[in-house]
């Protein structure tokens, strides 16, 4: 198993000058909170490909 990693990039990175690419289909991320009351939220969100991240251990 690998330990928990955190990633050092930032937004502006990632979605910026290491974006290649964003994938067609999108995929639907409900929102499933119950604090206090049921969420009915969601969103549809496209997977993204990009040049580099770095994780660290």
């Amino acid at each position: 198993p690998v330990s928990t990693m955190r990633f050092d990039d930032s937004a502006y990175s990632l979605l910026g000058s290491a974006l290649e690419d964003l994938t067609r289909e999108r995929e639907l991320i409900l929102q499933s909170s119950t604090y206090t009351q049921r969420q009915t939220g969601s969103i549809q969100l496209p997977g993204a490909l990009v040049s580099h991240i770095t994780f660290t251990l």
